[in-house]
């Protein structure tokens, strides 16, 4: 079976990394056509693929603009490619790449790897009706969009794959803030865009320690493009000494796993979050998690080492202190582990061998 792999971001995001993590079991019947964010990792590794540039598209006239502009050099990209390796299965990463292969509406079947909460609901019925594809989503919530365009056979419920022992062989990095006697450091892990809510995290970190002076704050993030988000951190912190004196920012491109194996409690406070890979992270580590209600997919919520919290400051601040005491978060960390491994690499690449599988053999039968 040749599979050929679609992804379009200009950037390496968390939906970027869970893709490239999924696609190497398969990757000698891979063909990859990839954006500026994966191409280089494509070349490294020697696969066959292609280059395309695509802009990560906002959901307004000026995206739309953008979205024209980009099909007129991607679109002979991906024909070419689709006529020179003639697969048998067209997977696609999240929505923005199911919106380049629809105008080519293809006749192989297609698989959309659907990662997204935040867009526009008016785009499922012409993705549907121009792909007719299978639909693996990496939570409830997401499949939920697709139920009234799609039949119940045609959605599955996929979730990220994690190397779990590469995971926990991370060497720690080195946090601020060592010389704080009984420091109890939370971090949250998430690129400067506004619906990561930084902000809120900052108000509920402050709560918290003015409870707790011994809580330290990280703030771990890189910067898509546009730095407002990044400049409003910034903003805060100059006009507030309190904050400068228990919270530290990195925004370098340095990942952010060994800042989370370094902590103590990850938090995830994200706007709609589809998944959250960092919490997955975090529980496989065996740390401890504070999450707002629609921080992370609701599944992840099912694991006893995840606090959950209301979308404000009050609730969040609270959940972070409910792992205040070492010994608490040392009790839950191997239930913690243990949850993680529902979502071990291994186990979800054997749910894509059968949806592969049974994607090609209905298309043939």
């Amino acid at each position: 079976m040749k599979i050929f792999y679609l992804d379009c971001a200009p950037f390496v995001g968390g939906a970027q990394e869970s893709f490239w993590s999924q696609l190497q079991a398969f990757r000698s019947r891979a063909y990859v056509v990839a954006g500026d964010g994966l191409w280089p990792r494509v070349r490294e590794a020697g696969l066959r693929g292609s280059h395309l540039q695509a802009r990560h598209w906002p959901a307004n006239v000026s995206g739309l603009w953008q979205f024209w502009q980009d099909c007129k050099t991607a679109l002979p990209v991906l024909r070419e490619a689709l006529e020179n390796f003639e697969p048998d299965v067209v997977h696609l990463n999240c929505v923005r790449a199911g919106l380049l292969m629809a105008e080519l509406r293809p006749q192989m079947p297609v698989i959309l790897h659907d990662r997204d909460l935040r867009m526009p609901q008016i785009l499922l019925h012409p993705l549907a009706r121009r792909l007719k594809p299978f639909v693996a989503a990496i939570s409830l919530q997401v499949a939920e969009k697709w139920r009234e365009e799609l039949p119940f056979e045609r959605i599955e419920v996929v979730p990220n794959g994690f190397d779990l022992e590469a995971m926990r062989a991370t060497v720690p990095a080195a946090l601020p803030f060592q010389e704080v006697p009984g420091c109890y450091r939370v971090i949250l892990a998430a690129d400067f865009i506004p619906w990561k809510r930084h902000g809120l995290f900052l108000e509920a970190v402050k709560l918290a320690h003015e409870k707790m002076p011994s809580l330290r704050a990280i703030l771990k993030g890189r910067v898509r493009g546009d730095h407002t988000a990044l400049d409003d951190i910034f903003d805060t912190m100059e006009s507030n000494e309190d904050l400068r004196s228990f919270v530290a920012i990195d925004a370098s491109d340095a990942p952010a796993l060994p800042f989370i194996a370094a902590a103590d409690t990850l938090v995830a406070c994200s706007e709609n979050e589809p998944f959250g890979r960092t919490v997955v992270e975090a529980l496989a580590l065996g740390k401890t998690v504070a999450a707002t209600r629609d921080g992370a997919a609701h599944e992840l919520f099912a694991s006893r080492a995840v606090a959950t919290a209301e979308p404000t400051p009050e609730s969040l601040a609270e959940a972070i202190l409910s792992w205040a005491d070492p010994q608490k978060r040392t009790e839950i960390a191997p239930k913690a582990r243990q949850f993680a491994e529902q979502f071990s690499l291994a186990r979800t690449n054997q749910i894509w061998e059968k949806i592969y599988d049974s994607v090609l053999f209905k298309k043939l039968s």
